[in-house]
């Protein structure tokens, strides 16, 4: 449904939008909900595996940072070391 990469210092994706509104009845707008949500607990997660950081913190430190962004302009190619690492 997603897949995302950094090349050449930029972020790229690729969607695929659209299964759910013509294979079901469920709203696209909620399931991509849940996609991301269970993206970002797998992200945590994966941090706590790897780096030891602890699971609930990340988690918060990414809701925040996505919340945040939609104040910001859209970073749709942007530079990854634009990216707040702090």
């Amino acid at each position: 449904m997603f897949r995302g990469w950094i090349a050449e210092g930029a972020l790229h994706c690729e969607l695929n939008v659209g299964h759910w509104h013509q294979t079901t009845d469920t709203d696209e707008r909620q399931a991509w909900g849940v996609i991301l949500a269970d993206l970002a607990r797998q992200v945590a997660k994966s941090l706590e595996e790897a780096t030891g950081m602890d699971q609930s913190i990340s988690l918060q430190l990414i809701l925040q940072s996505f919340a945040a962004d939609f104040d910001g302009p859209d970073t749709e190619g942007a530079d990854a070391d634009a990216v707040d690492k702090s």
